[in-house]
């Protein structure tokens, strides 16, 4: 009954029984025997479903004695050694002490020997005996034991009847022997048998049956070394799908838990490694720590579960550039390592993985010390792999990466040499059809590049470009690695053209360079850094394709920045971009397509606080169309700008915990993005949340004209959006270039970092005595400048350059103007830009024509139209003199009361000292129109979330 429906309280009163059974029978009783081994095999049964190992030693020491109790020819001596080996192997698979499998093989053979052929208990035995076979050879890797394993499972299959209970039990392990060998000898024929062995197994075991979870879990990893051998993703599905439906039937408590968990995360690694669903590899993580966790520490599953959780952290790393998980991986796969004993099989596995994962450290932070022992760790994986191992091609391969990366390092031609030599080795070890084989490939081209570089041998770029272009032939157009063999085989061809100059080559390289840009699979990084070189080779050769590559650049720029990364790592993943808005709109302003150029600098700027922004976004209108889809997406919107703060994750704790916080993020932007494109379907709101045309856009001139300051290496323009207009005015700047306008920021942040001073980028200037006549004369010249190379060309031709009383102007909506300044005039005063060089009444500024506001993005002055003004205007004025831990501001509270004899008729509300704390300015900023700060400010150019006002 216990072995149908498992409920423990049957095994312990069978236990307790057959132990009162024994205890009452005479020594020399003939059922003696019979009744110690029933009592082992119910022993058995309970350390099978409770784990604990006081019940399999009991159970070994009362089959042992029941075999000695047993003469040779009596008809229940091969059972009870049958059941002697089945004890011994749970032993040796918790325990792993090789001389439990050893005596477990030879108490299983002599039951086999001592079994008539025509005995129904032959099949079983035999059966037995291919597993502990099975279990031995991966414990030790002796090919003749996999084959013996195959050769007695088949037998035991063959002297089974259709509809015998253990039928599907010899089919499952039938299945789980030839996968052994499939991935021992690569023989393909293998895992189709191994295939159907198990989906039977699976078909002929009844739900609710003991031994389903167990079918369906060998034939999710069958499905699972197929894919990874043929690349069919139905393969991959239908792992997990049926290693999902194992832990779900495997009750918690279950030694087979740990496993089952184990097999899944392998399989959502392969399916992210696939598909690239960030979900996966995070579902990965979090099944395999699981499995990790349920392990017990000796068990001999241990290792290889470490090395598991390894390989899905190097993923998640290669993915996110969470230095973290790298450090986390090669921490496990050591641990995995020192757990494996020399010569076990496994442990060339866990070298090479190790190996690799000491290669992206060393690619991420450029440690020789990691890319040394990179090296040292896979060459000794592949000493240990055999010549015939199907897995010696990848560990070639990677030994080749590692000593490129160091060839790269140190230029030792003896390195690139032998990454050359490894890698040739690794595909001719390759067979065709194999999903490794463009990879190897591949990167052969990028060891021949770099061979080429070094030694400018002709022949080298030639035969790079020719198996690159084998590799992207071999490589589906739906694989994620289809982009990086685009790109790599782009560059060979640029390379070639440069030493060259074939133009055939030019033409190839942007073609190749514009189909990995494009392409919708992939990393977006290495799409990005492929279309960057598209738009340079397309800017220097004048290519008719520029725009099209600066569209899909700005296109990839979310997908770069992903919402669901941690905020310092989109900022990590911008640095990349660089000047690209500026540029593109540069290229769009050539091409004299302004309103191109005004929609890509509001799509390339300010990436991260327009995702933060969007998560704020009002959505009454969609709230009177569909109210529950609304409301669920406010909800996950404030979930995840909560994750997405700094204060969150720094108070999340440990190390796992920050984990966890980063996977909720990860799952709530999953979660967001899925309900956007809900809202997309929905008639009107095709584009909610999507970059705004310049239909749009051009509202922005509201208030007055809004002056787009833009400028790149090629050339500087404003673009102006004028009330009432429906194009852009452009008016170039000759006068300036991006060269000149980084030397006048430079110079500026010089003078005000000079001694006495303090730091511009950190705190606010405090002008405590007169300047010094240098440092006036110098800021004059800056300011001059600005006027002449900017301001004024822009004032002269929105005839804005009449003299007018100043606070007159002040209510007028046409002299006020909103600057929003691209690249270093961002750090520089536009709005005191003017000639103060003598008191003539000729010398202009910018303040006697307009009054001058700034503005990050357009959208700031759409997203936040101006409000009605309440009955009385308040402004409030904070100043802080006295922030603990920074120099004292002794003038800010002058500085108020200058403001507060110049705000007459106006509600003055002042805050200073201890009255102007956080929560007291949050109230009352609410109630204002207009607040002024004087106090010191802090500014974190690596986290600029961290920035603020103290």
């Amino acid at each position: 009954r216990f072995e149908c429906l498992s409920n423990v309280t049957d095994i312990n009163s069978s236990i307790r029984v057959t132990e009162d059974a024994v205890r009452l029978t005479p020594d020399d009783h003939p059922d003696e025997p019979r009744r110690l081994n029933n009592l082992g095999t119910s022993l058995l049964r309970r350390f099978e479903h409770l784990g604990k190992i006081i019940d399999i030693n009991h159970s070994i020491r009362a089959i042992e004695d029941a075999v000695q109790l047993i003469p040779d020819g009596h008809p229940d001596k091969p059972g009870c050694l049958d059941n002697l080996g089945t004890s011994l192997l749970y032993r040796f698979e918790h325990l792993g002490n090789i001389t439990n499998i050893d005596n477990s093989i030879g108490a299983t053979e002599h039951a086999v020997r001592l079994t008539p052929d025509s005995h129904p208990d032959k099949p079983g035995c035999l059966n037995n005996l291919g597993t502990l076979l099975l279990y031995r050879f991966e414990h030790l890797g002796n090919i003749t034991d996999i084959n013996n394993s195959i050769s007695a499972i088949e037998d035991a299959i063959q002297g089974t009847s259709d509809g015998h209970p253990d039928k599907p039990g010899c089919l499952n392990n039938l299945g789980t022997s030839l996968l052994c060998r499939f991935e021992r000898l690569g023989n393909i024929t293998d895992i189709d048998n191994s295939i159907k062995m198990t989906k039977n197994a699976v078909q002929l075991t009844p739900d609710g049956h003991s031994d389903k979870p167990g079918c369906l879990n060998n034939l999710g990893n069958s499905l699972l070394r197929r894919f990874e051998r043929l690349g069919n993703i139905t393969d991959i599905d239908n792992s997990i799908r049926a290693t999902e439906d194992t832990v779900r039937l495997t009750p918690d408590g279950h030694p087979d838990k740990p496993g089952c968990l184990n097999n899944l995360g392998n399989s959502l690694l392969r399916q992210f490694e696939r598909l690239g669903n960030i979900t996966d590899i995070d579902s990965s993580i979090g099944a395999i720590e699981n499995a990790v966790q349920l392990t017990p520490d000796g068990h001999p599953d241990k290792p290889r579960c470490l090395n598991n959780l390894g390989n899905s952290l190097l993923r998640c790393f290669e993915r996110l550039g969470d230095i973290t998980n790298i450090d986390s991986s090669i921490r496990v796969k050591e641990n995995a390592m020192q757990l494996t004993p020399d010569g076990h099989p496994d442990r060339p596995g866990f070298l090479n993985t190790l190996g690799t994962s000491l290669l992206r450290r060393f690619e991420h932070v450029s440690n020789i010390t990691d890319i040394d022992d990179s090296i040292s760790t896979l060459q000794h994986a592949v000493r240990l792999t055999p010549d015939d191992h199907p897995a010696k091609s990848d560990r070639l391969n990677n030994l080749g990466n590692s000593l490129l990366r160091h060839f790269e390092h140190l230029n030792n031609i003896t390195d690139i040499n032998n990454s050359i030599g490894v890698i040739e080795d690794a595909i001719r070890l390759t067979p065709d059809g194999h999903p490794d084989k463009p990879g190897c490939l591949n990167d052969l081209g990028t060891s021949l590049i770099r061979c080429f570089e070094r030694l400018s041998d002709i022949s080298d770029i030639d035969k790079s470009i020719r198996v690159k272009e084998d590799a992207m032939r071999l490589t589906p157009d739906s694989h994620p690695d289809k982009p990086r063999c685009l790109n790599t085989l782009g560059t060979s061809l640029l390379h070639r053209f440069e030493h060259v100059g074939n133009i055939t080559d030019i033409d190839n390289s942007i073609r190749t360079l514009s189909t990995a840009a494009q392409s919708n699979v992939g990393s977006p990084s290495v799409r990005f850094k492929a279309g960057i070189i598209w738009a340079q080779r397309a800017q220097k050769t004048c290519h008719t394709s520029l725009l099209m590559a600066y569209s899909t650049l700005l296109t990839l720029l979310p997908q770069l920045a992903w919402l669901g990364l941690p905020m310092r790592e989109r900022h990590r993943e911008l640095t990349e971009a660089g000047s690209l808005a500026r540029d593109a709109a540069s290229a769009a302003i050539e091409a004299r397509q302004f309103e191109t150029a005004v929609e890509w600098l509001e799509q390339g700027r300010s990436v991260v606080w327009g995702q933060l922004l969007q998560l704020r976004t009002p959505i009454d209108e969609l709230r009177q169309v569909q109210p529950q889809l609304a409301t669920r997406f406010t909800q996950v919107s404030n979930q995840l700008r909560q994750t997405s703060t700094p204060s969150h994750t720094s108070e999340a704790g440990d190390q796992r915990s920050l984990e966890a916080v980063a996977q909720e993020h990860r799952r709530l932007t999953a979660e967001w993005e899925a309900i956007l494109g809900e809202i997309h379907g929905i008639q009107g709101f095709d584009r909610f949340l999507l970059p705004k045309p310049f239909s749009q856009l051009k509202g922005a001139a509201h208030s007055g004209p809004v002056v787009i300051l833009n400028m790149s290496d090629a050339q500087c323009d404003a673009l102006v959006l004028k009330p009432g207009w429906d194009n852009v005015l452009h008016i170039p700047l000759p006068n300036l270039t991006e060269t000149t306008a980084e030397e006048l920021q430079n110079e500026l942040n010089k003078l005000l970092s000079e001694p006495g001073r303090l730091p511009s980028q950190l705190e606010r200037l405090v002008r405590r005595k007169p300047l010094a006549l240098d440092f006036n004369s110098k800021f004059k010249m800056i300011l001059a400048q600005l006027w002449s190379d900017v301001v004024k060309p822009v004032l002269d031709v929105l005839a804005m350059t009449v003299r007018s009383d100043f606070l007159q102007s002040l209510p007028s909506n046409h002299s006020r103007v909103w600057w929003c300044p691209t690249g270093p005039l961002a750090f520089l005063p536009i709005h005191a830009a003017g000639v103060y060089d003598t008191p003539d009444p000729r010398n202009q500024c910018i303040f006697d024509f307009v009054i001058s506001s700034y503005i990050p993005t357009i959208s700031a002055l759409i997203d936040n139209p101006q409000v009605t003004t309440p009955h009385c205007f308040q402004l409030l004025a904070i100043a802080q003199p006295n922030a603990p831990h920074h120099k004292p501001l002794p003038g800010t509270g002058k500085e108020l009361k200058l403001i507060e004899n110049h705000a007459e008729g106006i509600h003055f509300v002042p805050l200073i000292d201890d009255a102007a704390t956080v929560e007291n300015v949050i109230h009352h900023m609410g109630d204002s129109n207009w607040v002024h700060f004087a106090c010191h400010g802090v500014q974190d150019i690596s986290h600029p979330t961290n920035s603020g006002l103290i």
